[in-house]
């Protein structure tokens, strides 16, 4: 019984300080909170420019030209991999999410950056303005430090590769052979529980 009331003052205490923070964060202008019955609230980042106005997502509204925020998968932040990581990973991370993101699907299917799909992309394209799109944002890794990163990755399980010589969209031949990534990062998923409250 002392255990588990020690848990529950835990776990209050948990909620009192993260409360606190959202209240220093709102009256800065930072967050705004809408109640919601019977619900947690919504708590909707704003702009730290004082307008306050919702963070926008200048991509959200999709296409390939368009800059957009990448959203960070939760298991990969709950299992602790995050943490792990060092620099090499965190970028081959970001690298092929916004590979993913930016992979033509054909047939006007949406983009995606879910960490869940195929793409195909020599290192060098991060880094080179002079590939397609020319409007994305330049990303500033090293193609060492992604070769390092995909390996990294890959012993994880968190990556695949295999080479191909036709474009799986079109069966065309490729003038050189290329490498097929498969991001696999939604087996992280799985690792992650959700602790149940104990009933006294």
């Amino acid at each position: 019984m002392a255990l588990e009331r020690q848990d529950r003052q835990t776990r209050h205490l948990k909620r009192k300080w993260v409360g606190d923070q959202i209240k220093k964060l709102a009256a800065e202008k930072l967050v705004h909170v809408e109640e919601r019955d019977g619900k947690r609230p919504s708590i909707i980042v704003l702009r730290d420019d004082g307008s306050e106005q919702p963070f926008d997502d200048p991509g959200a509204a999709g296409g390939l030209g368009d800059d957009r925020y990448l959203s960070v998968r939760g298991s990969v932040i709950a299992s602790g991999k995050l943490a792990e990581w060092k620099a090499a990973q965190v970028a081959a991370y970001l690298a092929a999410l916004y590979a993913e993101y930016h992979q033509e699907r054909g047939a006007g299917r949406s983009v995606s950056s879910d960490g869940t799909k195929k793409w195909w992309r020599q290192l060098a394209w991060f880094n080179n303005a002079s590939w397609n799109p020319t409007d994305r944002v330049l990303l500033p890794f090293s193609k060492s430090l992604l070769e390092d990163g995909f390996n990294a990755l890959e012993r994880e399980g968190l990556i695949s590769r295999k080479r191909i010589n036709r474009d799986p969209r079109t069966a065309r031949l490729f003038e050189t052979a290329r490498v097929l990534y498969s991001n696999e990062f939604a087996r992280l998923d799985a690792e992650v529980t959700r602790a149940k409250a104990k009933r006294g």
